[in-house]
């Protein structure tokens, strides 16, 4: 609910922190600002648009003339449930006055993912136990070096097929039933890709010898792209739901290919590392917006991510 008298030239700001622990006075985690003396001709905070939080505690903001309205509830605790959302938030509230816009640039870029099932791959292509300690901590991994450049460079013509002026052509729109598998049909280099030993091994070695490939998707950030996408889990939500028979710790591997170099400014994946500890549904996670440790995949083309399906993910704006 919002109330109270309108005062000429003025707007509210809400600043969402979330602490380190309960002190107002302990480290700022994660934090979203959405700002109504912005015009609608400007940009509000994205997801992924920082990396240091406005401020380092919840004091420091009081400090700087914020006013709590909000604090988030004590969280309780149950023996054995995986943990939720962030916990230790306070909303907090201050006016400013109407600002211009600012300019924005962008640039296009695109990322493919899929696991087909094949055979056992020989051992010397699995992961090592350093390796596989990483994917449990952080739930990602990356690679740079397993895909050589001649099949790399067939990927991206492939790609350059699927878009036109206006974007990604429509033949290529994934959808989950009609059309989950449209990108990776297309393209010979992007099946070879998952094909390759290398690429196989880092599933099975994740997943088992057994494993199938669910749907592929061509995402394409286009230009002039001044708004992100909104945190999201890309499972909707890990064991929320599960199907008759299945583990209810099963999980899915999704892979993540950019065929053409991305750097940060040109937007690429977003993830924040360790996210797939907390059981989250995907559309609880929409009030965050920058939050401590999140990181961009940017580097060179022909590189290829591995993400466990509860990690936290999205397709920032472009700086």
């Amino acid at each position: 609910m919002i109330a109270g008298r309108k005062v000429h030239g003025v707007r509210q700001k809400l600043l969402f922190v979330n602490l380190r622990n309960g002190d107002l006075n302990s480290e700022v985690v994660a934090w979203a600002l959405y700002d109504g003396s912005l015009s609608e001709d400007q940009v509000q905070m994205q997801a992924g648009s920082e990396t240091e939080p406005p401020y380092p505690t919840g004091i420091a903001a009081l400090r700087d003339g914020w006013r709590v309205i909000q604090a988030g509830p004590v969280p309780e605790r149950t023996a054995g449930q995986p943990l939720g959302g962030l916990s230790n938030e306070y909303m907090l509230e201050k006016t400013g006055r109407l600002t211009r816009p600012a300019d924005a640039r962008s640039t296009p870029m695109a990322i493919a993912e899929s696991d087909p099932k094949l055979a056992p791959v020989e051992k010397r292509h699995l992961l090592t136990a350093e390796q596989m300690a990483r994917f449990v901590v952080d739930g990602y991994l990356e690679f740079d070096d397993l895909i050589p450049d001649e099949l790399n460079q067939r990927a991206l013509a492939d790609e350059m097929t699927a878009v036109d002026d206006a974007g990604r052509k429509s033949e290529y729109a994934w959808h989950i039933t009609d059309n989950k598998d449209g990108f990776f049909d297309h393209s010979s280099a992007i099946r070879e890709i998952h094909e390759l030993p290398a690429v196989r091994g880092v599933l099975q070695s994740l997943l088992g010898p057994g494993y199938a490939q669910n749907h592929s998707a061509l995402h394409v950030t286009y230009p002039y792209q001044e708004e992100a996408q909104l945190w999201h889990v890309d499972s909707g939500g890990r064991r929320q739901v599960r199907l008759p028979g299945i583990h209810p710790y099963s999980f899915d591997i999704l892979t993540a290919y950019f065929a053409h170099d991305v750097p940060y400014e040109m937007g690429p994946t977003l993830i924040l590392p360790g996210s797939h500890m907390r059981s989250m549904m995907g559309p609880d996670t929409g009030r965050y917006k920058n939050i401590k440790g999140q990181k961009r995949l940017a580097g060179r083309g022909g590189r290829i991510c591995f993400l466990h399906e509860g990690a936290l993910a999205l397709r920032p704006d472009q700086r």
